[in-house]
C-alpha cells in the first residue's frame, strides 16, 4: 500500500490540485509531485515556503 505523505494530506485537505500548489509555492509542478512521493526532499526555503502556502506546522509537514 503506497503511503500518502503530509504534504500530500494537506493538499488534498485544501481541496488543491498540484498545479495550484505549485504555482502558489512557485515552484515546478514535477518537483511537487517528487515531493510529494517522498522520492526527493526540498531544501529549507522550499519547506517553508511550501508550509506557509498550506498553512500548517513546518515540522509535521515533512514528519515521517
Amino acid at each position: 500500500m503506497k503511503r500518502i505523505t503530509n504534504l500530500k494530506r494537506a493538499r488534498f485537505e485544501r481541496g488543491l490540485q498540484q498545479r495550484e500548489l505549485s504555482r502558489r509555492a512557485r515552484i515546478r509542478q514535477p518537483l511537487l509531485s517528487e515531493f510529494e512521493s517522498g522520492k526527493l526532499i526540498p531544501g529549507p526555503e522550499l519547506k517553508i515556503r511550501l508550509a506557509k502556502v498550506l498553512r500548517v506546522p513546518l515540522d509535521w509537514l515533512f514528519q515521517d
